[in-house]
């Protein structure tokens, strides 16, 4: 399994999907406003984090592997912060300018506790300009760059859109490029023949149109029927504080959960799916691969705010295992 690692520095994943700004405002709160029964937040100071296809972006990057990201901007301030970012964190990144805003979360946080989250997002373009301008970005990107797998982090924001996720599901499949999909509820279906889809427990479900049942055998049942329905290689359903579950055609496996004191869970599932893209496109079995990536996710997740998962950390996990 160590050997792996070795591999991760010559790794070249895209990653394409919605981009966001994660921005933390942090004060005290002392007292209670006399206008309103609500905590006035006494400012201290603020931070930005990539979120997103970005955060996926970032976890690759921490794995010292090379990532390229692609998605929409808007012509803003904002987006000025997310090309910061990438640069510092040694992501390749050409963004498409889209008439929409940059889609910023912002989390007011007094004593490590979120107080409130303000998004700001909207389409008001037309995505199909969007969809055509990332088409050819994505295509001179693949025409002049050995790909080893590509990430779809789909947020239901816009980009990938049914015409954009069925072009580059067929250059993918032409390509022999391994593809892995973290899907929403809208273009769940759209994603076959992935080498792996990554839905959490309610998207599985909410696909479905199944109630949410969080035990083994129905979980089995609904990422069989998922299997069946996309052609994938691999369904992995992340479940919360149960862990993950694994199907291959070999059958079922379930990794669980270690105890934790688990402090921010924003971000845990971008670790996974980056920490399994890497795994995978380096030879690793499913099993070993989503073992490291449910305790990578746990790690980043004893941390607050969006963390990405470090190299030395995801080898000392593989190690101890050895």
């Amino acid at each position: 399994m160590l050997d792996i690692f070795k591999k991760f520095p010559n790794t070249t994943m895209m990653v394409i999907g919605d981009i966001m700004l994660d921005k933390y405002v942090y004060g005290k709160v002392t007292r209670i406003s006399p206008e309103a029964p609500i905590p006035i937040l006494e400012y201290e100071k603020q931070s930005y984090n990539l979120g997103g296809a970005a955060n996926v972006a970032m976890n690759i990057s921490s794995l010292k592997g090379e990532a390229i990201l692609l998605g929409l901007l808007g012509d803003d301030a904002e987006a000025k912060v997310i090309e910061s970012l990438c640069m510092n964190a040694g992501i390749e990144f050409t963004p498409v300018i889209s008439s929409n805003p940059t889609i910023v979360k912002t989390r007011f946080v007094s004593h490590g506790q979120q107080l409130l989250r303000l998004d700001h997002e909207a389409q008001v373009g037309d995505q199909s300009i969007n969809t055509k301008s990332l088409i050819s970005s994505i295509n001179q990107t693949l025409k002049s760059r050995k790909i080893d797998g590509i990430i779809l982090q789909d947020y239901n924001k816009g980009v990938l859109t049914q015409e954009l996720i069925s072009w580059i599901m067929e250059e993918a499949k032409n390509r022999k490029i391994p593809t892995y999909i973290d899907p929403k509820k809208d273009n769940f279906f759209e994603y076959k023949n992935a080498t792996l889809v990554k839905p959490n427990l309610k998207e599985s479900f909410e696909s479905l149109s199944l109630p949410i049942v969080n035990d083994d055998k129905s979980l089995i049942n609904v990422a069989e029927k998922l299997k069946s329905k996309l052609n994938a290689d691999f369904i992995v359903i992340t479940r919360s504080e149960k862990g993950i579950l694994a199907l291959e055609n070999d059958g079922p496996l379930f990794i669980r959960n270690q105890p934790r004191s688990i402090a921010d869970v924003c971000g845990a599932g971008d670790t996974v799916i980056a920490t399994l893209s890497m795994c995978l496109s380096n030879g690793l079995d499913l099993k070993s691969s989503t073992f490291l990536a449910n305790e990578a996710a746990g790690s980043v997740c004893e941390e607050f705010g969006v963390q990405p998962i470090q190299f030395d950390k995801l080898f000392q996990i593989a190690n101890n295992l050895t």
